[in-house]
């Protein structure tokens, strides 16, 4: 079985029809142009959304000329962010292939030319990526998916110019029982989530300088615990507009990640790192 498919036991990405339905649902266009500051609100799967995107932004210090790669991609909220706010080329490179092909329609309607979504594994690059080099690489809660982080790192190590910075948000091991791992491959897909320490020296393994680790575990504890919350008090809304399958899968997962990280054995961090010149 391929990562494509196994990845779908993970029950974020098993209802993509309720983007549609969402999309209706807020007064927004079923098919035509969409503006894409107001497809933020929906489009992100990573934590604090387009507040995380915009604080990456600032910290790589993107402008026009700046070209960026985004491992991991999915429905495309952060490349389309970045495109729209900072006017710079950028990639979204996504494994899944219906979830690609959705981001490619989603950003073609909000008319967005220097945005592109490419279909493939990083750590078998596409010929569409073959040979290129970029300024920056960004992930969100990406490589957690990824069972050998060393490889996924010299990968991302690999696409990026001499001089360039990656960033990534991720989960790591703060002291996970064999029951929290079980859970953690189960609902979530992650496997063998690496300590900080370890992290740390598989990044440094894959040659990069001046790593910046920002824990976010407090910040990612409340707020998976509030979004948990804010879904299971709007069950009438949801199952109205998604029907009761799609949410009892959605309130699983919210409700499996929060007590991971209620737990305090499931970590959040944000780490940048640069490629020596």
């Amino acid at each position: 079985m391929s990562a494509a498919v196994e990845i779908k036991t993970m029950q974020l990405y098993n209802h993509l029809e309720r983007f549609d339905r969402e999309l209706v649902e807020r007064g927004l266009a079923a098919d035509g142009p969409l503006d894409a500051g107001a497809l933020s609100a929906i489009d992100s799967m990573h934590y604090h959304g387009v507040k995380a995107v915009d604080e990456a932004s600032a910290r790589l210090g993107l402008s026009a000329g700046s070209t960026v790669l985004e491992i991991g991609s999915g429905l495309g909220g952060v490349v389309r962010r970045v495109a729209a706010t900072q006017h710079c080329a950028v990639a979204g490179l996504e494994l899944q292939g219906d979830v690609s092909a959705a981001a490619d329609a989603l950003t073609q309607r909000c008319g967005l030319a220097n945005v592109e979504h490419i279909c493939g594994d990083a750590l078998a690059p596409p010929p569409a990526l073959e040979g290129r080099r970029f300024g920056h690489v960004v992930s969100f809660l990406c490589f957690l998916h990824i069972e050998d982080t060393g490889a996924i790192l010299k990968a991302a190590y690999d696409f990026l110019e001499p001089g360039g910075s990656l960033l990534v948000e991720d989960f790591y091991d703060r002291g996970l029982s064999a029951a929290e791992k079980a859970q953690l491959e189960v609902d979530v897909f992650a496997f063998a989530l690496p300590s900080r320490g370890a992290y740390e020296a598989a990044i440094a393994d894959a040659g990069f300088e001046n790593c910046e680790w920002t824990d976010l575990t407090a910040s990612w504890t409340a707020f998976t615990n509030d979004r948990l919350a804010e879904y299971v008090a709007a069950e009438d809304r949801h199952v109205r507009v998604h029907g009761r399958p799609t949410y009892d899968s959605q309130k699983h997962f919210y409700a499996s990640v929060a007590g991971l990280f209620k737990g305090g054995h499931l970590g959040g961090v944000k780490f940048v790192a640069t490629k020596p010149l």
